[in-house]
């Protein structure tokens, strides 16, 4: 496998649930997938890219994100990814 130039973030889980109703199991694992996966994968490649001749590229836009009540925690995730530039 050769260099990784482009990063494309569109792995997630949604678990749509009232606000309310949000387990704490249902948040982790949102948690795990949406943000904890993203922080991993740019900490490996980040310090690549900067090593490298030319810039590597990360995409981490969400089509779908909401601020629906139901998708509480999936759209605070995809805010916190936007966030991370």
């Amino acid at each position: 496998m050769g260099p990784v130039d482009i990063l494309v973030l569109n792995a997630s889980i949604e678990l749509p649930e009232d606000f309310r109703a949000v387990t704490r199991e249902h948040f982790d694992r949102q948690i795990a997938v949406n943000l904890r996966t993203t922080m991993e994968l740019l900490q490996t490649l980040v310090p690549r890219w900067q090593n490298a001749a030319g810039p590597g590229r990360d995409n981490r836009q969400c089509a779908a994100g909401t601020s629906a009540s139901a998708m509480f925690v999936y759209a605070g995730t995809k805010a916190a990814q936007l966030n991370w530039r």
